[in-house]
C-alpha cells in the first residue's frame, strides 16, 4: 500500500468522489511496475492551501452535484490527512490523443500536458475517520500501522 499526497481540492475530487476527476495528473510514474496493478494508493491531503481558489474555477466548469456541494470548510477539514483508498489500476503517459479523450470535466480538474503521467484511478473507498499523516512530495510505502488503520476501517 503506498500514500499520495495531493493538493486540496484536487485530493477531494480525486478521492473522495467516484466519477469525478480519474486521473491525477503527474509529471512522474509511480514507482509501482505495472505487473502489480491494481495497486492500493492512500489519497493524502496535503496541507497546502495555496490552491483552494480553484474550487471556484472548477465548480463554474463542472456541474456535478458533489462538485457542486464542496466548500472551503470541508477541504480545509482534508488537511493533513488520509482519505481515502483508491485502486490505481493503470498510468499513462499522455500524448494528444489520449488527451483529446478526456472529457471536459476532468481536463478542469487537472494538468493535462503531452508528456505528463494520468495516474487512473479505478474503485475508491473513503475513509470513514480520516487519518491524521505528516505526508511527502512522493508516492511513499505506508506504514504497517497505517495500513492496520486502514483496513480496520474498511473491513479489508
Amino acid at each position: 500500500m503506498y500514500i499520495l499526497s495531493v493538493r486540496e481540492p484536487y485530493a477531494t475530487l480525486y478521492g473522495l468522489i467516484p466519477d469525478i476527476k480519474m486521473n491525477e495528473t503527474r509529471d512522474w510514474p509511480p514507482k509501482i511496475p505495472k505487473r502489480k496493478l491494481p495497486a492500493d494508493v492512500l489519497i493524502h491531503a496535503s496541507r497546502s492551501t495555496e490552491e483552494f481558489y480553484m474550487l471556484d474555477v472548477i465548480k463554474l466548469k463542472v456541474e456535478h452535484p458533489q462538485v457542486q456541494a464542496l466548500t472551503i470548510e470541508h477541504l480545509n477539514q482534508n488537511l493533513g490527512k488520509i482519505i481515502s483508498l483508491v485502486k490505481l489500476v493503470d498510468y499513462v503517459q499522455m500524448t494528444q490523443q489520449f488527451i483529446n479523450k478526456q472529457n471536459f470535466a476532468e481536463l478542469s480538474c487537472g494538468c493535462y500536458a503531452v508528456g505528463k503521467w494520468a495516474w487512473v484511478k479505478g474503485k475508491v473507498f473513503p475513509l470513514p475517520e480520516k487519518i491524521p499523516y505528516l505526508g511527502k512530495p512522493w508516492l511513499e510505502d505506508a506504514s504497517n500501522e497505517i495500513i492496520l488503520n486502514v483496513k480496520q476501517q474498511l473491513g479489508i
